[in-house]
């Protein structure tokens, strides 16, 4: 039966009992019976108003608990887990479809409905002789009685046909026409299931009788021929700082220095700028105004209130620029300017502490400056 998911669904499930020839309903009392519905993906679906009477069971499959679409399954436990544990189920016994469209009655010319799905099982009490059960070794032993069976009934009926008493099996074994057509059968179904594989999704070198030293290309391995930076696959590899470009370890490094300019007075880089025709003292005291000179480099201590002004360039290509090494005092304040309010482009925010060492840099691109500060410390 089909019907469409997101519908209430009444469930009825008449359970009977034979016995004896006798089948009766199925009574309940005094046992803990459980019922659950099953989804596709053998979740359990959440079901409501189950009621469980002699012989009936009814539950409800309300529409909003319906959340796959599918066969579903219903299982009835008594006793769960205990003595007289009984359970039985009935497989597909609705499937939810995504459209009304899809829908199906349990048989034809039946109306499609959303009532009730109502359906039966029965118990079956077995009432014979106990159940033997073999351990495997017994079984093997039972299965090697019988085929002596079979060959001495062979010997007899191959002796009887040929007029003597007795029946000599060929060392090469008992022909086939000397057996039973049972047997013959048996022994052509294990001949076919022992052919040649012939699944095409199973490689050839998998079906030899005796397996060949099987190549990269067969296994998808990455044959011994291949090299990494040069070095063969064939063993382990052991690679180098010079195999990936890189220093080796005992490669020393020099240390950076704590002063790294080289236009201030840094140990072990220039101790004296005297004699330099393009480097310029500043050495007036705080509210000194400078007129900076391009390809200049001036160096300043003690730097309090500092107005410089950058060159006028006209006509200029190349970049041109300007160096300045400002070590303030406990007030300082410097500002740039242009004679002729050219632009002025700062890499940071421009602000110079006090007690603080500075390296700035002005860099004429032929339309604007462009002023970049290092801070020492």
């Amino acid at each position: 039966m089909k019907k469409r998911i997101g519908n209430d669904m009444a469930f009825i499930w008449h359970i009977s009992r034979s016995e004896g020839g006798v089948t009766v309903p199925e009574s309940f009392a005094g046992k803990d019976v459980v019922v659950e519905l099953l989804s596709p993906t053998r979740a359990t679906a959440q079901i409501e108003d189950v009621e469980i009477a002699d012989g009936t069971v009814r539950f409800t499959f309300p529409g909003r608990n319906q959340t796959e679409t599918g066969n579903y399954t219903a299982v009835l436990y008594e006793n769960r887990g205990e003595n007289g544990m009984v359970t039985l189920d009935v497989v597909r016994v609705v499937t939810l479809v995504a459209h009304s469209c899809q829908e199906e009655p349990s048989s034809p010319g039946d109306e499609i409905s959303t009532d009730n799905v109502e359906f039966e099982s029965d118990i079956d009490v077995y009432s014979g002789e106990p159940i033997e059960v073999y351990t495997k070794a017994e079984t093997n032993n039972l299965l090697r009685e019988k085929q002596n069976v079979i060959e001495d009934l062979a010997d007899i009926r191959s002796g009887a046909e040929a007029g003597t008493t007795a029946y000599q099996k060929p060392q090469t074994g008992i022909p086939s026409t000397d057996m039973s057509d049972a047997v013959r059968s048996s022994l052509g179904k294990a001949e076919s299931a022992l052919q040649e594989e012939a699944d095409p999704t199973v490689p050839s070198w998998a079906k030899q009788a005796n397996k060949p030293d099987y190549t990269a290309s067969e296994v998808g391995a990455v044959p011994t021929t291949r090299k990494v930076n040069n070095k063969s696959l064939s063993e382990d590899i052991n690679l180098t700082a010079r195999d990936v470009g890189a220093l080796p370890d005992d490669t020393p490094i020099p240390e950076v220095p704590a002063n790294v300019s080289a236009f201030y007075n840094d140990a072990g880089y220039i101790t004296d700028v005297s004699g330099k025709e393009d480097k310029q003292d500043i050495t007036s005291s705080s509210g000194t105004t400078l007129s900076a000179e391009i390809g200049k480099y001036y160096r300043r201590t003690s730097v309090g209130t500092l107005t410089i002004t950058l060159p006028t360039i006209t006509g200029a290509t190349k970049v041109q620029g300007v160096t300045f090494m400002l070590q303030t005092s406990s007030s300082p304040s410097v500002t740039f300017r242009t004679a002729n309010n050219a632009t002025i482009n700062y890499q940071k925010d421009f602000a110079v502490e006090a007690n603080g060492k500075y390296e700035v840099t002005a860099l004429w691109n032929g339309s604007e400056w462009t002023l970049t500060m290092v801070i020492y410390q």
